[in-house]
């Protein structure tokens, strides 16, 4: 009846494996297994496997199956993600150019602030077009660098079996802030509530993966 974003509630299998639930009406349902993995390859039979039989297990018959979607989407460690254009190269937008939550990897909300951008400018011509959008991107890289902290300490400073602790301290947040976060737009004051609670990773190990500079030099 309601939206399950997070049940991971399952064996932790490939890094961090959760379930997630979006009810369309009161007969049907999308239904999502998600892994945050160090790898991009999806055992296709195995996923389809396991999303028939957590269905079942939830006391469901599947009726019929109107479409199935697959992806692997990136989540980001460092600013790198977001390409830069050379002189006379068309910049890439949307998340073909990396806009989208470093995090939750969902692409909605950029896109719409996107396009709002674009569509207050007073002079839609290359070269402004241009120069706006690269004052957007360091903005937007800006905003996003906390959301790429929290994927160094899934990745980097989680035991793979042990990365569902640091989102199941996100989704037990109020409400509000978890929406702010889920948007893109986490404030000063919720990062600040966030650093400075109580933290499933042990201090140190956390503290050495805060920089950028951390995810780099772990791939030199």
């Amino acid at each position: 009846t309601k939206p399950i974003l997070v049940d991971a509630v399952c064996p932790q299998l490939d890094g961090l494996r959760f379930f997630e639930l979006l009810p369309i009406d009161a007969h049907r349902i999308f239904v999502s297994e998600n892994f945050c993995s160090d790898t991009s390859e999806l055992n296709e039979d195995r996923i389809s496997k396991s999303l028939r039989s957590y269905v079942e297990r939830r006391g469901w018959k599947i009726k019929t199956m109107e479409r199935q979607e697959k992806n692997a989407l990136p989540m980001p460690l460092t600013a790198e993600s977001v390409r830069t254009s050379v002189t006379g190269e068309a910049l890439l937008i949307g998340a073909r150019g990396g806009y989208f939550h470093s995090t939750t990897c969902q692409s909605l909300a950029d896109t719409v602030r996107f396009a709002e951008h674009l569509a207050k400018l007073q002079e839609l011509t290359t070269n402004s077009a241009r120069d706006s959008l690269m004052r957007f991107r360091r903005s937007w890289l800006s905003r996003q660098r906390f959301y790429r902290l929290v994927n160094r300490l899934i990745f980097n400073a989680s035991e793979p079996t042990l990365r569902y602790q640091v989102l199941q301290r996100f989704y037990e947040l109020p409400t509000e802030m978890l929406a702010r976060f889920q948007g893109g737009r986490t404030s000063w004051a919720d990062r600040l509530r966030i650093i400075t609670g109580k933290s499933p990773l042990p201090f140190k190990k956390a503290v050495r993966h805060f920089t950028e500079r951390s995810a780099q030099d772990r791939h030199l």
